[in-house]
């Protein structure tokens, strides 16, 4: 915090930061004598600085001693409007496919809804012999591609295979997910999610039966 921006207070203040991770932005409570004098919210520049000074009443009851955090930093919210963060959570079930990679960017997209107009969207498979990729969106011909040099890569019934109890698909199908990794994460821009011209979202299925897919999509905004 830079000299000019310390709150006009005695040396005896005592300054705590919150690192308000519901709103983004780096909170000060100041306090003197043990009572709370001012509130500062600070942009990640310095670029924005507000504050919020308590009433009477709210300086005599909210000791250090007795102060409730949450309820203040609530306050402050609602009266520097700063709006508070949002974290959604939807599970979305992706039929069977066959072996393979396949563009699933649309079917992803309906099962959100709309979008906000701005954030961040993780998706998160939840299997072992399945992942999730980003690529070409256009020429099915990539995806053919893929599937060959992944079976170059990762061959089946290797003689030094010990996991072979579900069948010769599953231990490459285990290495290839890892391969691959099981997480996407993608920026929305304006209620979109701000891919490239040529990107799409790839289930990557590398079971010859691998059934319905499972996806956690959390969005944040």
């Amino acid at each position: 915090m830079p000299p000019n921006l310390y709150p006009p207070n005695p040396p005896s203040s005592v300054l705590l930061c919150l690192n308000c991770i519901g709103f983004g932005k780096p909170l000060f409570l100041d306090f003197n004598s043990m009572n709370l004098l001012h509130v500062y919210l600070l942009s990640c520049d310095n670029s924005d600085t507000r504050y919020y000074t308590p009433s009477k009443n709210q300086l005599s009851n909210n000791s250090l001693e007795k102060l409730n955090i949450q309820g203040i930093i609530n306050g402050i919210i609602r009266r520097l409007g700063v709006h508070e963060k949002v974290i959604q959570q939807i599970e979305i079930t992706l039929p069977e496919y066959p072996r393979g990679f396949h563009l699933v960017t649309d079917e992803i997209v309906k099962s959100l809804g709309k979008l906000p107009r701005e954030g961040i969207l993780h998706l998160f498979i939840k299997h072992t012999s399945a992942g999730l990729t980003i690529n070409e969106n256009d020429d099915p011909t990539v995806r053919e591609d893929f599937a060959n040099s992944f079976d170059q890569l990762v061959k089946e019934r290797e003689p030094f295979y010990k996991h072979t109890i579900e069948g010769a698909d599953d231990m490459p199908a285990h290495i290839k997910a890892s391969l691959v990794g099981f997480s996407v994460s993608i920026p929305i821009t304006n209620h979109r999610l701000n891919l490239g011209i040529w990107q799409g979202i790839y289930l990557c299925e590398f079971r010859n039966r691998g059934g319905q897919r499972h996806l956690m999509a959390t969005l944040y905004s």
